[in-house]
């Protein structure tokens, strides 16, 4: 069974800014446009010179307090930064143009890029530690620099799928329920909430994963499908395979039964192109720091009718959440970064699609490397291997989650299995 899920939330929080009276564009002849502007320009000037962080900030609050930069609140509060490289990043990508553009007196509503969020390396997991290079090393993620493009264009893909399969949300006929003074920003935190989020890297620069063995154990499949252990090297590209596949079995109502015996065990081995498989592993291993965001800067023309003057006080701010989608086609798998009897990091991905734009893009770089096998030889032979403590899952639709059983099974399979070996080799090493 197939589903989609989309969720939207709306809350409604207090506002509290200091703002008393009607906010709209200042006239562009105006003094204090041409002083806003002018403040623009000098902050641009000391961002562009490499100020100190503190003192950037303090000016950017005062450019802030500009009377006619108050219209940036109509859809949402005044950006502020956390981090001088994704500001800087923000300000290049549009956020300077936003700026200027609501000098310019003009009746449409213009919704800026959001800033990304700055990588939090306490949060974050030893795979993505393990892979960050040294700041100021430009030669550390030379080799991922084409991986790192392949998945933008994959993020901005799947941003136009996702919107296409969520819609739009009718924000000309959700005002009018609203008080007048209140339609503008209603509307305008509308629109900015239904503009689609793009996956985005952070700003960092990340080392290919090239030593170690990835694992991934769970079900793939739906209406057929395999539970399996496989173990990859990424040094050599040697690949060991264990898997059990069934079609779905109905009962006699109809419904899935879901305790049904799995075939017998096959075992499969050889290698895989070893680029194809460590983009896969450093996408995979990513996948948790993809944040989505807007980006760009739109500009949209409101219903007719409609002002662009607001209150900021004494009304409310409104917040308009993201949807998201699942069906129970998906699975979950587990993964882990291994070297020898070391667990170097470990994880779930959503298979064989997600909602999180890094799980779909790494999903899809296993299924290309995986589809290079060549059965044969292998050139490193499979090492105990700590599997790790994260647990796969299936819809319970279709099974009893977590399958646990079988995986013990698949494992030993596996790890009893003697295939030849093709060449001398080093069977992966540390990350």
């Amino acid at each position: 069974m197939r589903c989609l899920l989309f969720i939207a939330f709306v809350w409604w929080v207090p506002a509290v800014s200091a703002a008393q009276g009607w906010v709209e564009p200042c006239d562009p002849g105006s003094g204090e446009a041409r002083r806003a502007a002018d403040a623009l320009r000098s902050f641009h000037r000391r961002l562009e010179v490499g100020a100190d962080l503190e003192a950037l900030r303090a000016e950017w609050a005062r450019v802030g307090d500009e009377p006619c930069l108050e219209v940036a609140r109509e859809t949402g509060e005044w950006p502020w930064f956390e981090s001088l490289p994704t500001f800087r990043a923000w300000w290049a990508e549009g956020g300077r143009t936003w700026l200027f553009g609501l000098l310019d007196g003009g009746r449409d509503l213009l919704i800026p890029p959001e800033m990304q969020t700055p990588l939090a390396l306490d949060a974050a997991s030893p795979a993505l530690r393990a892979l960050l290079c040294p700041e100021g090393d430009g030669d550390c993620g030379a080799a991922t620099r084409g991986w790192r493009t392949r998945a933008e264009s994959a993020f901005e893909a799947q941003e136009h799928s996702d919107a296409a399969r969520a819609g739009g949300r009718d924000c000309a006929s959700a005002i009018q329920p609203v008080s007048p003074e209140e339609r503008w920003v209603y509307w305008g935190r509308c629109v900015a909430a239904s503009v689609p989020r793009r996956g985005t890297l952070p700003l960092a620069s990340f080392r290919r994963p090239d030593r170690g063995w990835l694992v991934l154990r769970g079900r793939r499949g739906h209406y057929r499908y395999c539970d399996e252990v496989r173990a990859y090297d990424l040094t050599t590209g040697a690949a060991h395979v264990a898997r059990s596949c069934r079609g779905m079995a109905l009962g006699a109502d109809g419904s899935v039964d879901r305790r049904a015996q799995p075939d017998a065990i096959t075992l499969q081995a050889g290698r895989v192109p070893l680029d194809n498989l460590r983009e896969a592993a450093w996408m995979l291993f990513l996948a948790e720091a993809v944040s989505l965001r807007r980006v760009g800067i739109r500009q949209v023309s409101p219903p007719r009718g409609l002002r662009r003057r607001f209150r900021i006080e004494p009304l409310f701010r409104y917040g308009f959440g993201s949807g998201s989608w699942a069906h129970s086609g998906q699975t979950r798998l587990a993964w882990a970064w291994v070297h020898g009897p070391d667990l170097v990091a470990e994880g779930t991905l959503t298979w064989p699609n997600s909602a999180r734009p890094g799980e779909s893009h790494a999903a899809r770089l296993i299924e290309i490397a995986e589809g290079g096998l060549t059965e044969g030889c292998v050139p490193a032979a499979l090492p105990r291997l700590e599997l790790g403590t994260r647990r796969p899952g299936v819809s319970g639709v279709d099974a009893d989650t977590p399958v646990q059983s079988l995986e013990g099974r698949l494992t030993e399979a596996l790890q009893g299995a003697s295939p030849p070996r093709c060449g001398a080799s080093v069977a992966g090493s540390g990350p």
